[in-house]
């Protein structure tokens, strides 16, 4: 535990004071888990680069020497290896920190003081209202919900928005879709909104891409003049600007389509145990960009004067904000919903944007273009990610978007397998569900954000492998355990036993719980985390192949085993929150 790291601290800090009258020097000091070629905690002598190794040895036994006779109560030897002075913890260590650990929460060992009146805003999954939810907002939905979970185990008061880009370009194409081919048709039969507005938007795809190819062969020229003379291009134009100018009718047709949207990604997000503090939507928030533009034109911002549009100049480069029809960019709401925030949540202290790693240049002239405004002070962040592909065997729906595998039909698809491959007989819904959507978060938060996802369904199911199953089985084992256990009542302040090693090794990796979620934070890398939990059950597992308790004679084992199992479920319940995978009590 960090009690004991910091009385080491103090320790070294003395002897450096007194021998040669150096403050605040930075030993390195480490937890040692897992090589039994080192101790519990181990000093790098090294550091003392000042001294040669000859002093280094001389200074580490005078410090072994005084940690001992201060922490006697904790401390059961020391020895010098490789230059490391290695610190070995007796057994009245680990009763106290098995003690400490069954009566205490997880998250209270985490949260610090410091952290509690810190305001954290994560924007992730930002939709657009015109398809679907697909796998690389799954890679977006999850690793922004995990962030969010890790910030509140630490402290911080989280704010989880989401900014639904429900006006442009691409709106307006579902809109006149809509108009020209399936508004005067009879019994259209919706089953989810979303999907039935990514139709609207895939076939007006297809039939510009129609129109293309006619322009092209007709008076042969290229793609690019082909758009400039597309009609369908022209009234999708014409019904942004009738949109921003508050065209009734249009309006109307807006609403109906998002609405249906919104429905659609609400049953989704049900499914996945997602939710959001705030929804803010794109069309409530541009004009307040546009306007912060306008006001700075001239001195930011400048005006093209071949076409009047407005333009940023970042590296040479013209990045358009304002298109010449006076239209907005993305980058204008992105600007129009900061200002928002700002004035809405006070004493922001950082605002997270979890976004792909195709966006990075957007966010790097973003961040410019709000530091040369002086909107605000608060830490802006890009936590990027990459891609997802596809490798597993075809998902046969009818409610595909251009080959993208959606969501929606990933769970359906999970779900039947699942059900094939674990249970003969009928079976809640609801614990296949859990089981699938514990199989596909785990899964997307494994590796490492900054790599591709290749996803295989086939990898996921595994009992034995790094997946979201194995971690509801460790669970479920244990909980059986614990549960044919319950009436057994402990007797917590008598604890005299001689721990196995096996057990020490065990409550050395849960007590560094904390470390784990900090470096996680620390590298953005959620995939720490992960194999953290996976590892932790691989011991566990192992330690109850090979250690009972329900069939144990000696009562004071079996006392000291049923503690740890409990000490092990709260681990695994805490962690399991965290990265919000359901909870089963039973496979």
């Amino acid at each position: 535990m960090n009690f004991i790291i910091n009385k080491i601290n103090k320790i070294l800090d003395k002897i450096l004071i007194k021998k040669f009258k150096i403050k605040k020097f930075k030993f390195f000091i480490y937890n040692n888990y897992l090589n039994n070629q080192y101790g519990d905690v181990y000093i790098n002598l090294s550091t003392l680069y000042f001294l040669n190794s000859k002093q280094q040895q001389e200074i580490g036994y005078i410090i072994g020497k005084k940690i001992i006779n201060k922490l006697k109560k904790y401390i059961k030897y020391y020895r010098i290896i490789n230059n490391n002075l290695n610190i070995y913890y007796n057994n009245y260590f680990y009763l106290k920190i098995i003690k400490l650990l069954f009566k205490i929460k997880f998250n209270k060992l985490l949260i610090s003081n410091k952290n509690r009146k810190k305001k954290i805003l994560i924007d992730y999954l930002s939709p657009n209202s015109n398809k679907p939810l697909h796998l690389g907002h799954l890679r977006n939905i999850v690793i922004g919900n995990t962030l969010a979970n890790i910030y509140k185990s630490l402290g911080y008061k989280v704010i989880e928005s989401q900014i639904i880009n429900d006006r442009g370009i691409h709106i307006c194409k579902c809109i006149l879709s809509y108009k020209l081919f399936f508004k005067n048709k009879k019994n259209i039969k919706i089953k989810k909104g979303d999907h039935f507005v990514g139709k609207l938007y895939i076939k007006f795809e297809k039939e510009l891409n129609k129109e293309i190819n006619y322009l092209i062969k007709k008076y042969n020229i290229n793609k690019n003049e082909a758009y400039v003379k597309s009609k369908l291009l022209k009234l999708v134009n014409i019904e942004l600007i009738k949109w921003e100018n508050n065209n009734i009718k249009i309006l109307s047709i807006w609403k109906k389509l998002n609405n249906l949207v919104y429905k659609g990604f609400k049953k989704t997000y049900n499914k996945l145990n997602i939710k959001f503090n705030e929804i803010l939507y794109e069309s409530k928030t541009y004009l307040l960009g546009k306007n912060k533009i306008l006001e700075n034109l001239n001195n930011i911002f400048f005006l093209n004067t071949y076409d009047k549009s407005i333009y940023y100049l970042y590296k040479n480069k013209k990045i358009i904000v304002l298109r010449k029809n006076g239209t907005s960019l993305y980058i204008t709401q992105e600007i129009g919903t900061l200002l928002y925030r700002i004035k809405k949540h006070k004493k922001l202290f950082n605002i997270i944007y979890v976004v792909g790693n195709e966006q990075s240049d957007h966010f790097n002239i973003f961040f410019e273009i709000i530091n040369k405004l002086k909107i605000c002070n608060i830490k802006l962040y890009h936590y990027s990610y990459n891609t997802v592909n596809y490798l597993g065997k075809k998902i046969k729906s009818r409610r595909k978007i251009n080959n993208i595998i959606l969501i929606d039909e990933l769970i359906k698809y999970l779900n039947k397998i699942i059900k094939k491959k674990f249970f003969n007989k009928k079976i809640n819904k609801k614990k296949i569900l859990n089981l699938s959507i514990s199989a596909i978060k785990y899964e997307f938060l494994k590796i490492n954000p900054k790599k591709i996802i290749n996803f295989n369904i086939n990898n996921i199911l595994n009992l034995k492998g790094n997946t979201g199953i194995y971690i509801q089985y460790t669970y479920v084992r244990i909980l059986s355990i614990v549960n044919k256990l319950n009436n057994y009542k402990l007797k917590l302040n008598n604890i005299k036993i001689i721990l196995e090693n096996n057990e020490k090794t065990l409550i050395k990796q849960l007590i560094d719980n904390k470390n784990i979620i900090k470096k996680t934070i620390k590298t953005n890398d959620t995939s720490i985390l992960i194999n953290y939990i996976y590892n932790i059950s691989k011991i566990i597992n192992n330690f109850y192949n090979f250690n009972k308790i329900l069939k144990i004679k000696n009562l004071k084992i079996m006392e000291i085993r049923l503690i740890i199992s409990k000490i092990i479920l709260k681990f695994l319940y805490f962690n399991m929150k965290i990265i919000n995978i359901p909870i089963l009590k039973k496979i």
